[in-house]
């Protein structure tokens, strides 16, 4: 009779572990299956971006930047040649529309290295109000010279989606783009 016991409960046991282990292992698959297409998205989305930037870079190096006018926080116009004065310069270009968090810590950054005496850096910004433009650099403490675009000033570089660096040769001639 015990012995009848045990086979029964050895048995029954038996048969929840094995029915376990296969629940366990379904529910397992499809984790790595869902991490694998997770995965599998954000390779697919650097690899774009990186396609993106590969051929932004392509299409624009050697190209001349257009010339577009500038407008400083006191409210004075000026040609982007005139700031470039025939000097290679860094651009830091965002728009108001882009990643307020990626564009601020880019700022930051940009504060943190340049000194706005010595350096040959700018950023120009477009903002649909003038407004917003003051209000940002005055919270933000900018000490290098900021400048804002109308937006789409260029259409060559305007469909970068995200904030970008440009470097400009003499004669506002791309050089490469940095995103």
């Amino acid at each position: 009779m015990k012995s009848k016991f045990h086979i029964r409960t050895s048995l029954i046991v038996s048969i929840v572990l094995i029915i376990s282990m296969f629940v366990i292992f379904y529910e397992n698959s499809k984790i790595k299956n869902e991490t694998n297409i997770e995965f599998i998205e954000k390779i697919n989305y650097k690899s774009n971006w990186y396609n993106n930037i590969f051929e932004c870079n392509y299409k624009l190096i050697g190209e001349k930047l257009e010339d577009v006018l500038c407008e400083t926080s006191n409210g004075e116009n000026i040609q982007l040649s005139n700031i470039c004065n025939d000097k290679p310069i860094l651009i830091f270009r965002y728009t108001d529309i882009n990643c307020n968090t990626c564009y601020e810590e880019e700022i930051n950054r940009i504060n943190k290295i340049f000194d706005e005496n010595k350096s040959n850096i700018i950023i120009l910004c477009s903002y649909k109000v003038k407004r917003d433009f003051l209000t940002f650099k005055k919270l933000n403490k900018i000490r290098i010279p900021i400048y804002r675009v109308p937006d789409n000033f260029d259409k060559n570089i305007d469909n970068i989606m995200s904030p970008f660096y440009i470097l400009l040769q003499k004669n506002m001639i791309i050089s490469n783009i940095y995103t």
